[in-house]
């Protein structure tokens, strides 16, 4: 009897250990932040010039994340960028996740590319902007688990 439990334990344990590490953590560049994405994200290297700095993609989960930065040294407050944003941006507004004050926005549908959310925030005199493309719900929910996530 105590081998089956032990032998349940054992397998329990490398259960949960498979399981943690099935994630991934991206540091921002020149920020504090980190965010966890799912191991089946892959690096996409350096992005075209100006459009990112770099990516993560995944076939499997239909998400591309763009991670773009910016020196922000002349920005007062991230809701000053809402006037600037581009026309197929719908519903910018100032949220906060885990402490972090955000700028949050929506891709339109009208747009050739697809469907997005996007994020900026800032430490300091850096800006990112994470922009999640996304093909279905299931993929438009885990977003939000990815910015839940940001430490």
């Amino acid at each position: 009897m105590m081998r089956r439990i032990a032998a349940l334990v054992f397998v329990l344990l490398l259960v949960m250990a498979g399981t943690a590490f099935a994630d991934q953590d991206v540091q921002l560049k020149g920020t504090r932040y980190t965010l966890t994405l799912p191991d089946s994200m892959e690096y996409d290297g350096p992005g075209n010039p100006g459009r990112a700095d770099f990516a993560y993609v995944s076939d499997s989960l239909g998400l591309e994340i763009l991670f773009t930065s910016a020196n922000g040294s002349g920005l007062q407050q991230l809701a000053d960028m809402i006037p600037n944003l581009a026309d197929d941006v719908e519903d910018p507004r100032m949220t906060t996740v885990n402490g972090v004050e955000m700028l949050v926005y929506r891709v339109t549908a009208s747009n050739p590319d697809g469907k997005a959310i996007g994020y900026i925030l800032r430490d300091g005199d850096k800006v990112w902007q994470i922009e999640f493309w996304y093909t279905s719900q299931a993929a438009a929910d885990m977003t939000k688990t990815i910015m839940e996530s940001i430490q």
